[in-house]
Order: C-alpha cells, then structure tokens, then sequence
C-alpha cells in the first residue's frame, strides 16, 4: 500500500472542505493511508490510529 508523509501539522477532516469538522491534526512525521477517495486537492485517509478523514494533499509527500 502507498503511504505518505505528513510534512507539516496536516488538519484530517471529518468532510473534504476546509471548514469540515476536525477529527485531530496530523503532527509533522504522521503516516497516512490514501483510501483512493479524491476531491479536487483532498483525499481520504486513514491514520495509523485507524481514524479516517480528508486532508489537503498538499501537506503530504510519499513515504520513502
């Protein structure tokens, strides 16, 4: 499974719009797993602690 990285403090969303209620924020480091749901620049993820949510893809690089 493809993984990412969180660059910076990354907001996971309860729904893919920036005022969507927040379910926690990813800390710097964080790894998340791309469900394959898209949204213009958000994508669902789970997080290692199995919360799943939208993020702004642009805080994410691919894991190495």
């Amino acid at each position: 499974a493809k993984t990412f990285t969180a660059q910076r403090p990354v907001a996971l969303r309860a729904t893919p719009v920036a005022g969507g209620k927040l379910i926690r924020t990813l800390p710097e480091g964080a790894i998340v797993y791309p469900t394959g749901k898209q949204q213009d620049l958000w994508w669902e993820v789970a997080d290692e602690n199995d919360n799943v949510g939208w993020v702004l893809n642009t805080g994410l690089a691919p894991s190495k």
